[in-house]
């Protein structure tokens, strides 16, 4: 009777020998290089409006606003439609396009673009 109640144990251990003999060995895993070209960068964001300008916007690393002269302020309006949340994209090195969720486009430039004002320092009425 013993052997027999042996048996079951020498079997199993048989198995899992055998069994993990037979397992391939992991490969590593690659190793995976950055990537520059991962896409452009984009997020979601709120653009404010000050009272006669587009408020800056941080986004990417940087603070980014719109140039002096495409500014929407100074009694003028905001384009139709106008939402203030939509997705910023970086589309180059000085420019990121903000496509409001009304359907308006605006392109951002960095701060220190010579095209941008700060609106800080920017006299308004």
């Amino acid at each position: 009777m013993s052997r027999l109640l042996a048996l079951p144990a020498v079997v199993v251990a048989a198995v899992l020998v055998v069994g993990c003999a037979a397992m391939p060995e992991p490969e590593p895993a690659p190793h995976a290089e950055p990537s520059s070209a991962s896409g452009p960068a984009s997020v979601r964001v709120r653009v404010e409006l000050g009272h006669c300008f587009v408020e800056p916007v941080s986004f990417d690393g940087e603070m980014w606003n719109v140039a002096f002269e495409d500014q929407f302020g100074w009694g003028g309006v905001p384009p139709r439609h106008w939402r203030g949340t939509g997705v910023i994209e970086r589309v180059d090195d000085d420019e990121a396009r903000f496509r409001d969720d009304g359907g308006a486009t605006v392109v951002f430039r960095p701060l220190d673009d010579p095209s941008v004002r700060r609106v800080e320092r920017a006299p308004c009425d």
